[in-house]
């Protein structure tokens, strides 16, 4: 079942939901986006569940309604696929990462980018390996596309990722940590960047320092915990 969240959308989104029409559910979160866009949403097939958010909450608390109403509403579906909403992710890749679930139900996938072609935008390049490398480090696990939208997620895994507490772009890493004990599934997809990313909402600064604070706070409660572990077992 795709899961999209959308804030400021394009004409990008009424195209991605045409594509994934044969799909028997939809759902879409506005965000907050605004009266100036409400002929976006307003133009969305009949058949599509749309949720709003009466001011922008950001990325996470988008997933989070999603995925609430899902488990609500569809608690018997193998699981979900978020997808972002402004038309980067090809519909034959939300395809493949969805029959990935299907083999593989207990697991978490990702559809995973490749940053070592020419054309990649040098804040998504850098910002990418720095994270990896950092979740690798801290975590131990190593990840190909931390930041990636196209996941398909089992639906055993919501009641879990509604506890998470971000709201923004750094609740996808805090999915990953909560993840990082189960079986991930990582599936290369088509790398897109249209006019070099302009319509992303990602803050290249503010943003990544959240994600690299989030990494940290992880890896802090990880030896503290080590810690206590050790002293309660000399005791």
């Amino acid at each position: 079942m795709p899961l999209i969240p959308a804030y400021k959308p394009d004409e990008s989104l009424l195209k991605l939901i045409a594509g994934l029409g044969h799909y028997p559910q939809i759902v879409v979160i506005n965000d907050g986006s605004g009266p100036e866009f409400d002929h976006i949403f307003q133009a969305l097939p009949p058949g599509v569940t749309l949720l709003q958010h009466e001011v922008n909450r950001g990325k996470g608390a988008a997933l989070k309604t999603g995925m609430a109403y899902i488990q609500e509403h569809f608690p018997d579906c193998l699981g979900l696929v978020t997808v972002d909403a402004d038309g980067q992710h090809r519909l034959a890749d939300v395809e493949r990462v969805c029959q990935e679930l299907t083999a593989h139900p207990k697991a978490l996938v990702l559809g995973v980018r490749s940053f070592t072609r020419a054309g990649i935008p040098l804040r998504s390049r850098v910002g990418n390996i720095v994270t990896r490398l950092l979740f690798f480090a801290l975590v131990g696990k190593f990840i190909r596309d931390t930041q990636t939208g196209l996941r398909p997620i089992p639906t055993s895994y919501i009641p879990e990722l509604l506890q998470l507490k971000p709201d923004r772009y750094e609740y996808e890493l805090e999915v990953l940590l909560a993840c990082r004990r189960r079986p991930v599934r990582q599936v290369t997809i088509e790398t897109v960047y249209i006019d070099e990313n302009r319509s992303s909402h990602f803050d290249p600064v503010g943003d990544s320092l959240k994600i690299y604070k989030t990494l940290i706070r992880c890896r802090l409660r990880s030896l503290k915990n080590t810690l206590s572990g050790r002293g309660h077992r000399s005791s």
